[in-house]
């Protein structure tokens, strides 16, 4: 038979693994949430040209040319949702600092998704994407 004392520290210890367990069972739920996330990333010029953003709250996205290069900056969204990938694309292409060009429709996003933004560089509206940077972030 365990010395008194051992005795009461192994309750002690099976108590403390109990509560331990419940607490890490309850706060199962909580932790499967993911936040909602926004995500900003640049071009990957020496002298960032473009900058994307996505606002997680209302699922905004913003495309920004930042530097008279000639050159428009396309930002684009990819999620996956309802068994199948989903994409937004906007353009700015009125010139550098005249601030940003948002996507102009809603998008649904399923709260908890997660989202990849991608940004580049490209001339023209069919042109060859340059200096692209891409980063996550969640709706």
């Amino acid at each position: 038979m365990a010395h008194p004392v051992l005795r009461r520290g192994l309750s002690l210890a099976a108590v403390a693994l109990t509560a331990a367990a419940g607490v890490a069972l309850g706060a199962a739920p909580a932790a499967a949430a993911v936040p909602s996330k926004d995500a900003e990333v640049y071009t990957l010029d020496d002298n960032p040209g473009g900058r994307g953003f996505f606002e997680s709250t209302g699922e905004h996205l913003f495309a920004c040319d930042q530097q008279a290069d000639g050159l428009r900056v396309v930002a684009r969204i990819t999620w996956y949702g309802g068994g199948a990938y989903h994409t937004r694309t906007v353009h700015d292409a009125d010139g550098a600092n005249n601030g940003c060009t948002e996507y102009a429709n809603d998008i649904e996003i399923a709260e908890g998704t997660e989202v990849i933004l991608e940004v580049w560089l490209q001339d023209g509206a069919d042109g060859t994407p340059r200096f692209r940077n891409l980063k996550s972030g969640w709706a």
